[in-house]
């Protein structure tokens, strides 16, 4: 069962624009409620980046959507991000913190997730 709105929520908008400054690329179609978007990556730079919704879309979200392309980023980065971090139909910061981060410990990544209100 989806979503009764089709198409990219600013969270998901969010988290692809991530991805582009990360990969220093280029978003054709980024627009909340896009349905089909092009993405053209160039190198993949690392670095410090700023994520925010805007609304209390999912953090964790924007950490699935980034933290791929920041493990294999040419140097340590950092991301900040604004939004919700118990939304609906995503997981929650606790999944996070207390599942993701010890299983990719596991595999030698390591990150800190703080949460501040």
């Amino acid at each position: 069962m989806g979503r009764n709105t089709p198409g990219l929520r600013p969270q998901h908008l969010t988290g692809i624009q991530l991805i582009v400054d990360v990969c220093n690329g280029t978003l054709l179609g980024g627009v909340v409620g896009s349905t089909e978007i092009y993405f053209i990556p160039k190198s993949n730079v690392g670095g410090k980046f700023v994520g925010d919704t805007h609304t209390a879309g999912s953090v964790c979200l924007m950490i699935q959507t980034a933290l791929p392309c920041i493990l294999f980023a040419h140097k340590e980065s950092q991301l900040t991000l604004i939004g919700g971090t118990d939304a609906e139909m995503a997981p929650p910061i606790g999944y996070v913190q207390q599942i993701l981060k010890p299983i990719l410990c596991q595999f030698g990544v390591q990150f800190q997730c703080d949460v501040i209100k």
